[in-house]
């Protein structure tokens, strides 16, 4: 503005002073004092800037803390009797495999639960090793509500039908997609939630990725896809450009290991829990909220008891707002009202005034 130029312009004019006074022999440099100048600029100006670095990194949290979010998280209701097994439990004798799985649930005193490792934030274990999620929390709503302890166990998709059928386990929880692959070969129970389709990109290509039309147009475009196949048949058809190449566990990708990979395809919820852990990476929604799966639990075939109760257990979650609550704190990552903390306030945190109340 015009300040910068009236300062320039003064710059000038000194410059030109000086200089022309010391050729023409009428001032001469006094270099003690020009040190002492030179030096106290110097400490004018470094000092206060280091200081201020310093006072702000000690003031402001700069250590990315995300990842803590879910790392960290516990089960947001009170947990029933748990434990969680490190190997495949024992099948059902042969008398006990002709009854109903829900009188064997009752009569066992205990609910197995099995979940799929690498399914963030629906199952997984926290730092303390406990198996927690949105799913495990549902699981132990289900276990409360039955009057039952909870076993929990890790199972791949593959073997969940073989474990159901001989009563390994009564149920699977971890955001299982129905596709119809696996509605074949074992019983779903009604949709207890949708999966949105989403890809996750290296964080600085979110914006390039995130347009389906600009998608769609580019001629080199490799995209990781879940070898169980979630959207994968939906996502052919929108991008037929694209060369597809199978991953067993999106750790691979965050990892650095698929560095030829462009983007991956996954739910939106549970890449949205990923990119806390790995934050160089991003959501991309190219298609909005159009491409969706509807999310079930895995249950045994020939018990129409245990259907029935899981389905009619399921509604009730819906409607009395345990499920919404669930799916806040797990999924979107909102801490309940009564968890919350209070907001600064100079009445109680300086004066201390309503403490004891609280207490």
């Amino acid at each position: 503005g015009r300040f910068s130029i009236v300062t320039a312009a003064i710059q000038a004019f000194a410059i030109s002073l000086a200089c022309g006074t010391l050729l023409s022999g009428l001032g001469r440099v006094r270099w003690l004092r020009l040190f002492l100048v030179i030096g106290l600029t110097l400490v004018l100006t470094v000092v206060p800037a280091v200081g201020t670095k310093i006072v702000l990194g000690w003031a402001i949290e700069s250590e990315y803390t995300g990842d803590e979010a879910f790392v960290n998280r516990h089960l947001l209701a009170v947990p029933v009797a748990a434990r969680h097994l490190e190997k495949r439990p024992v099948s059902l004798d042969p008398g006990s495999l002709g009854q109903d799985r829900l009188e064997v649930i009752q009569q066992r005193g205990s609910l197995r639960v099995g979940y799929e490792p690498d399914r963030l934030p629906w199952a997984y274990r926290n730092d303390s090793g406990a198996a927690v999620g949105f799913d495990m929390e549902m699981a132990n709503q289900l276990a409360k509500d039955l009057g039952v302890d909870l076993e929990i166990v890790r199972v791949r998709e593959t073997d969940a039908p073989e474990w159901l059928a001989t009563g390994s386990i009564d149920i699977v929880m971890s955001g299982l997609g129905m596709l119809p692959r696996l509605s074949s070969r074992l019983t779903c129970s009604r949709p207890s939630g949708d999966l949105t389709a989403a890809l996750v990109v290296r964080d600085h290509e979110q914006d390039k990725l995130s347009d389906l039309q600009s998608l769609q147009g580019l001629d080199s475009l490799t995209i990781g896809v879940p070898d169980k196949g979630l959207f994968v048949e939906l996502f052919s058809t929108l991008l037929p450009k694209a060369k597809l190449v199978p991953f067993d566990s999106p750790r691979t990708f965050f990892r650095g290991e698929m560095e030829d990979v462009d983007a991956i395809l996954m739910a939106a919820e549970g890449g949205s829990a990923w990119t806390l852990i790995y934050p160089q990476f991003a959501v991309a929604a190219p298609f909005g909220n159009k491409i969706q799966v509807p999310m079930a639990y895995g249950l045994p075939d020939g018990s129409p008891r245990w259907e029935s109760f899981v389905n009619s257990w399921i509604e009730l979650s819906q409607r009395d707002g345990s499920s919404d609550l669930f799916f806040d704190y797990w999924i979107l990552g909102i801490d309940p009202v009564w968890r919350q903390e209070p907001r600064w306030s100079v009445m109680r945190d300086v004066l201390g005034w309503g403490k004891e109340e609280a207490q």
